[in-house]
Parts: structure tokens; sequence; C-alpha cells
């Protein structure tokens, strides 16, 4: 190997040190891992995606609005974009003000499914209502009391706020008991301390 003036490959200045081919070492390499003297794609640029770890199918798209430095952005989010560009609708359960910054807006998939990204099963939510809509009731915890009536499940504390139910959580839980039925407890008329009714 010798020097015989700089390597042929366009845009390459590296000296040519194979003087039969006249290119540079670094390119005689790369053809010899490559076939050509491109860098090697990776899997996930000849794919144009990639499975995030969190389920996510993320998009290799440089120049997206919404693409990070490395030009990657969520399908999901590419999707609702292609929909309604930068004027995202207001939340879908509680109408609050939407916005493409990830810390006050949600794009949800509303089957759960993190890889159906079909526009029928996405929609914008606001990061409380995001993240309270997969919270459970109150009642479905075993340390809590549950009370169903009319086919409503809720715990005494719930049952008590309710507009028609005219007795403390305490007094629901009391009657529950002493034996009352459900709809007994959460409806019966109110007893004085002499046993006699409310009026």
């Amino acid at each position: 190997m010798s020097n015989h003036g700089n390597c042929t490959v366009e845009g390459c200045t590296r000296p040519a040190n194979y003087k039969q081919e006249m290119i540079c070492q670094m390119h005689y390499f790369r053809r010899m891992r490559n076939g050509h003297f491109g860098l090697k794609q990776s899997k996930y640029q000849r794919l144009g995606y990639h499975e995030h770890s969190n389920g996510y199918r993320v998009l290799i798209i440089p120049g997206h609005p919404l693409s990070s430095s490395r030009g990657e952005v969520y399908e999901h989010r590419s999707v609702v974009f292609k929909r309604h560009g930068w004027g995202l609708p207001p939340c879908e359960i509680c109408g609050a003000e939407s916005d493409w910054n990830t810390r006050k807006t949600h794009i949800d998939h509303i089957d759960e499914d993190r890889a159906n990204n079909r526009p029928e099963n996405l929609r914008v939510l606001c990061n409380y209502c995001n993240v309270s809509r997969t919270k459970k009731s109150h009642h479905s915890y075993s340390h809590c009391q549950s009370i169903t009536v009319n086919g409503k499940t809720m715990t005494p504390t719930e049952w008590a706020r309710q507009p028609n139910v005219n007795v403390h959580a305490a007094t629901i839980r009391h009657r529950i008991k002493s034996g009352y039925s459900p709809y007994d407890a959460l409806y019966a008329a109110k007893i004085t301390h002499n046993g006699n009714a409310r009026k």
C-alpha cells in the first residue's frame, strides 16, 4: 500500500492507500463489510421503524414536525398530527385545552392496545384524564367495603355523597353491620337516639 493521491470516492479527501482502486483505507474496509462504500443501515433504518420497550411503535421520519433530534416520532402521535396538524382538539373527557406538549396532552389508545394506531382508536386527552382513567374504583380495593344497589357499586363514603342519600357513611356502615339490606342501609329513614324516626 502506498499513497498515490486522494481517494476517488465522491466527497472523500483522504489519501488513496490502495493504488489499484484509488480508494482510502476507510472506504476499502467499508466495501469489504457492506459490499459498497456507504454506511451500513441498521435494521431500524431499513424498516423505517422500531418497537420501543414500552410497547409503542417509533417511526424513523427525519424532518417530521414532531420528530426528535434522532428523527424519531411515535406512530400514534404522527397519525393524530396528520389528522389535526398543530390544532389539536380539546380533551375528549373534560374539554381542557390541548397542545403537543407531552406534559399537558396525551394521545390515548382507546382499546389500550399500544400497537393499534388506527385513527379511530386514538383520542386526545389531557394529562389528568389520561392518568385517572386507568385508576381502579375505590370499591375494588380489598380493604374498602363495597355496597351494590340497583346495579351500582360504591363505597359507603361514595354513597353518602349521592344527593338522594341522607345518611352519613358511618351510619351506612353501622346499618350494614346491623343486618340492614344494602338498599335500606342507604335509604331507610334516619332514627334518632331515642329510637323514633327523625322528622
